[in-house]
């Protein structure tokens, strides 16, 4: 099944949840379908539901997916006036990455970023 997202805004965050068979390219196309809701709706809190996701990514994969989603938030702060979004990542399972690479790459690139196990946590 090709990787798809189900948008759904709450009072707080709007959540993402994320579906289908991992593609590290439609992912990045999807974040940005992501963030143009969030911009739309202006909510500026997502929360990136990826728990029911097939496959995983590569540690490659990991760094080249949240270098991407830095540089995109970076361009969309200089050619906005737009708050800066915070971003929670929801994982479960083999799609959990415990050591937190993804969101250590990210964090250095000054994304505000939580990748979890946990909705508590998420939330």
């Amino acid at each position: 099944m090709e990787l798809s997202i189900q948008i759904q805004s709450t009072d707080s965050y709007l959540h993402i949840r994320v579906v289908g068979t991992y593609d590290i390219q439609k992912a990045k196309a999807l974040f940005e379908d992501a963030v143009r809701a969030a911009d739309d709706q202006r909510q500026f809190n997502i929360l990136i539901d990826y728990r029911d996701m097939q496959g995983s990514a590569s540690m490659m994969e990991n760094y080249e997916y949240s270098d991407f989603v830095a540089r995109y938030l970076q361009n969309r702060l200089f050619k906005k006036d737009s708050p800066q979004l915070r971003l929670a990542y929801l994982g479960s399972g083999l799609n959990f990455d415990p050591s937190r690479f993804a969101e250590t790459v990210a964090v250095n690139r000054g994304v505000d970023v939580l990748n979890t196990d946990s909705m508590e946590k998420a939330g």
